[in-house]
């Protein structure tokens, strides 16, 4: 009916990683990629073939587009539908994937691993994960909330009468005069996954620093003092 099925790839060696897993559940043998890095299996007299496009730009999803391969059982289709979901991962457009608990202590490899001019990592990181392939993570919207803020702030003056209608007054006033520490644009991306469980919290994630999940951005103001003198009248 065909003589070949290609579609585009932005990594090919993460599409032949999910590909050798997907066909050989139906007996196909791993892909080797040809001179210009394009990825060819064939099963039954059909030919898929995975390249990056040939126009240099990124690839993109056919809309629209559909691709039927024959199963011989039923068995078979669970096994293809099992091996996808073990072996691909995808996140765009996707959440992550809950493996622990967000409120614990980070890995010590993330926390030595933070630039010292850099806020601290609010959560653990490693309580995520990648979506396992064909699902969109399992964490839903609003989990976390960004640290409260408790702020307070004082005024005191006092008036020096000079005359029956003059006076002057003297006013000292302070804002978050506890000086607590607010933290604000809490970094919500995830740019790394690494480890078995392909972990957002994994040592692998370090190198080079830490990328800012879960870091502030930075901290509201903090303490400020003003004086004022006012002449009245």
């Amino acid at each position: 009916m065909f003589s070949h099925i290609m579609i585009g790839s932005n990594d090919i060696d993460r599409s032949k990683k999910f590909y050798d897993a997907l066909f050989g559940a139906m007996g196909v043998s791993p892909a080797t990629p040809d001179a210009r890095g394009r990825l060819a299996y064939a099963h039954n007299g059909g030919r898929f073939m995975v390249s990056k496009p040939i126009d240099g730009e990124p690839a993109g999803p056919a809309n629209g587009g559909t691709i039927g391969f024959v199963m011989s059982s039923a068995e078979q289709a669970k096994a293809w539908h099992d091996a996808g979901v073990a072996n691909g991962v995808g996140t765009n457009g996707s959440y992550p994937d809950a493996i622990g608990n967000p409120h614990s202590a980070p890995p010590s490899d993330v926390v030595s691993s933070l630039n010292q001019n850099s806020g601290p990592i609010l959560f653990n990181p490693a309580a995520y994960a990648a979506p396992q392939g064909l699902t969109f993570g399992d964490v839903g919207r609003n989990t976390l909330n960004i640290p409260d803020r408790l702020n307070f702030d004082m005024a005191l003056y006092k008036n020096f009468p000079i005359k029956e209608s003059y006076a002057f007054q003297f006013r000292a006033e302070a804002f978050n005069i506890f000086n607590h520490t607010q933290w604000n644009g809490v970094n919500g991306s995830i740019g790394c996954y690494g480890g078995a469980n392909n972990s957002a919290g994994d040592s692998s994630c370090t190198s080079g620093g830490w990328g800012g999940f879960l870091q502030p951005s930075g901290a509201h103001l903090g303490r400020i003092f003003q004086f004022g003198l006012k002449f009245l009248f």
